[in-house]
């Protein structure tokens, strides 16, 4: 175990082996991450130095782990940067769930439930009608 893969307990301040399991990807008995996964069923990987997120699939009969979408980006704050995504990678997205841009696009890049997701001029707009609503009801009473 590396220095710097070392979890320490944060209320003992000793390290902490189970949780350096759990953080590594390993699950009661020391079975694999991939021993782990759940057919289809995407997990998020907080601790992946580059993937945010991983997935086991079948493909032509066969596990495949896929790791897919760059930790710590933001992504899915509007629906222009939707589209260019589903653009950009379109030809990938259609080959199904064996391509980490399926599993980007179905987990990462799905509209919310509403329609919408953070829209920084949307919230400007929705600021604006507050305002104008309590200007309106200060006026009134």
């Amino acid at each position: 175990m590396k220095v710097e893969d070392m979890v320490i307990n944060p209320i003992t301040g000793e390290v902490d082996l189970d949780m350096f399991r759990a953080v590594a990807g390993f699950s009661e008995g020391g079975q694999s991450l991939k021993d782990s996964l759940e057919i289809d069923k995407p997990r998020r990987t907080p601790n992946h130095p580059s993937s945010s997120h991983v997935v086991k699939t079948m493909v032509d009969g066969k596990e495949k782990m896929i790791r897919f979408g760059e930790q710590g980006a933001k992504t899915n704050q509007s629906a222009k940067q939707r589209k260019a995504f589903k653009d950009r990678h379109a030809k990938n997205i259609a080959k199904g769930k064996s391509s980490a841009a399926y599993w980007a696009d179905k987990v990462k890049w799905k509209a919310a439930e509403g329609g919408h997701v953070y829209d920084p001029d949307r919230i400007k707009q929705r600021a604006a009608q507050f305002t104008a609503e309590i200007d309106m009801e200060a006026n009134n009473g």
